[in-house]
């Protein structure tokens, strides 16, 4: 593969039964090139939207990586798995006759906040060097630290036992099968996650995403969102000609923004790249020309 000219963010209404890897194929086939990268991996049992990034845009997934999550997302009470949801192997039960619909909407609630949470064994997060799902399927038992997450909110609740169904907003980080768990633990019954779906990545919503079959060559341009738009949640720095050269040179400016921390800087109202700013000086992080 080549080289592509199309440069942005791509939506896409990732479906169950793919990995998110399988749709980065398909994205690399529609575009012709391999400089594809997607933020946040959904499991394949999982929906929802996947945020790509495409050709110079790779540049900002760092600025991308760090948005809040939102999920609809429904639990199976009165069970464990191997994995924490319905794609496991079941590896205990429970009697949840004594469950009340009142008990369970109260646990869920009681886990918004910023709570410690430990990965499933089949992640992908990193220990020793290696991943947690490979040492899980060559039989290797790994300790998992606790990791500090946010839940922001939890809404929608719904109960039928042993279901139970509600959105979740999150920091990035967040494992809702880890959720699901600890909520069953809580319950003292166990739970898995049964249905899962991501609704949003920070301002990307899954309404704004597209199916990957219906993207060919020809539409894909369409389905592009510029980088500029994609990262409008940055402050924005307006600089001259003059600058824009230092800039592009890696070279550290003066600037009469009065703000701190990353923005985007723009030369005749057009995207030049991310710079951090500390006591009016703009330094480069990412030239986008």
């Amino acid at each position: 593969m080549t080289k592509t000219n199309v440069n942005g963010i791509l939506l896409i209404d990732k479906p169950i039964g793919k990995t998110s890897h399988d749709i980065v194929d398909e994205v690399r086939e529609i575009v012709n090139t391999r400089e594809v990268g997607h933020i946040g991996t959904l499991d394949p049992v999982a929906s929802g939207i996947l945020v790509f990034c495409i050709g110079k845009a790779l540049k900002v997934v760092e600025f991308l990586n760090n948005l809040d999550k939102k999920y609809s997302v429904t639990i199976r009470l009165g069970i464990t798995t191997d994995t924490d949801d319905a794609a496991g192997k079941a590896i205990g039960e429970k009697q949840i006759a004594g469950i009340t619909p009142d008990m369970v909407e109260r646990a869920i609630a009681e886990f918004a906040g910023e709570i410690l949470q430990k990965p499933p064994v089949y992640s992908a997060i990193k220990v020793d060097g290696k991943r947690l799902y490979r040492s899980a399927l060559s039989g290797d038992v790994v300790e998992t630290k606790e990791r500090k997450v946010v839940i922001r909110n939890i809404e929608d609740i719904k109960t039928d036992i042993p279901l139970a169904s509600f959105t979740v907003l999150c920091s990035k980080g967040t494992y809702i099968r880890s959720l699901a768990r600890d909520i069953g633990e809580k319950l003292g019954c166990g739970g898995i996650v049964d249905t899962l779906r991501r609704l949003a990545v920070g301002h990307f919503r899954i309404e704004e995403a597209h199916k990957v079959e219906e993207l060919n060559t020809e539409n894909i341009g369409d389905a592009i969102i510029p980088i500029d738009t994609a990262i409008s949640f940055m402050d924005a720095v307006e600089i001259g000609e003059t600058e824009r050269v230092r800039f592009c040179n890696g070279v550290i400016i003066n600037t009469t923004y009065g703000g701190s921390g990353s923005v985007r800087v723009l030369n005749l109202d057009n995207l030049i790249g991310i710079g951090e700013v500390a006591s009016n000086v703009l330094k480069p992080k990412k030239v986008l020309v």
